[in-house]
């Protein structure tokens, strides 16, 4: 699967859940810490931030999707309720397709 539609797919799903407020219970994991996480390992979010729920989402959504394909693991541990079924076990392998894209595919 291309990762730029993985990245895109899960940037998505965590800006609904926590517009929602619906952060509990996904897959077992809580979006809205995973994405805090996310933006507090992110250089460019490192400060304290006071946003609204809309603003949050957003913020979390712009670091996922400035994330590169070396990022993959990562998003699939911050997020495994919203990662691919089809990639949700096994090593993550990523490798560039003939049209110049990431390929992620479990081996």
């Amino acid at each position: 699967m291309k990762y730029e539609i993985i990245k895109e797919q899960v940037a998505r799903e965590v800006f609904s859940a926590i517009e929602r407020g619906g952060m509990y219970g996904v897959g077992g994991a809580n979006p809205y810490e995973a994405a805090v996480a996310a933006m507090f390992h992110s250089v460019a979010e490192r400060q304290p931030f006071d946003v609204s729920l809309k603003e949050l989402a957003g913020k979390a959504h712009n670091v996922v999707m400035a994330w590169d394909v070396r990022m993959v693991g990562k998003l699939r541990d911050l997020f495994p309720g919203f990662f691919p079924k089809s990639l949700s076990k096994g090593k993550l392998v990523a490798e560039y397709d003939e049209a110049g894209d990431w390929v992620v595919f479990v081996v």
